[in-house]
């Protein structure tokens, strides 16, 4: 089909999920990951974190798992890379718990208050 429509079809590799590295929001064994890569002050990003806090939340953890990896774009949003290494220090220091609520708090519009 793509070499009919002139469409190129580009495949890369994903790395598979890794519990040791990968922050998981959800069982490790899900039916079902979704592999996010994100950058923490993207707006089109924070829209797409509301809708897989949705996901996690109506699915149960064994059907839906969401694996959050960081993906800041250093041109365009300057502060991401340190907020991406913050949440890191915060998994190492606390725990993947506090890490997406922190994680949530930072997607977070200015004017609500996540408790961490």
């Amino acid at each position: 089909f793509p070499e009919q429509t002139g469409v190129q079809v580009v495949t890369t590799e994903v790395p598979a999920v890794s519990t040791d590295r990968d922050h998981i929001r959800g069982s490790s064994t899900a039916q079902i990951f979704v592999i996010e890569y994100s950058d923490i002050d993207c707006p089109f990003c924070a829209n797409f974190h509301t809708t897989l806090n949705r996901i996690t939340t109506t699915y149960s953890a064994d059907q839906v798992a969401w694996v959050y990896r960081d993906f800041p774009l250093d041109s365009l949003h300057p502060h991401a890379r340190i907020k991406a290494e913050s949440a890191e220090c915060v998994a190492d220091i606390a725990g993947e718990d506090t890490y997406w609520k922190y994680l949530d708090s930072l997607f977070t519009p200015d004017n609500e208050v996540v408790n961490i």
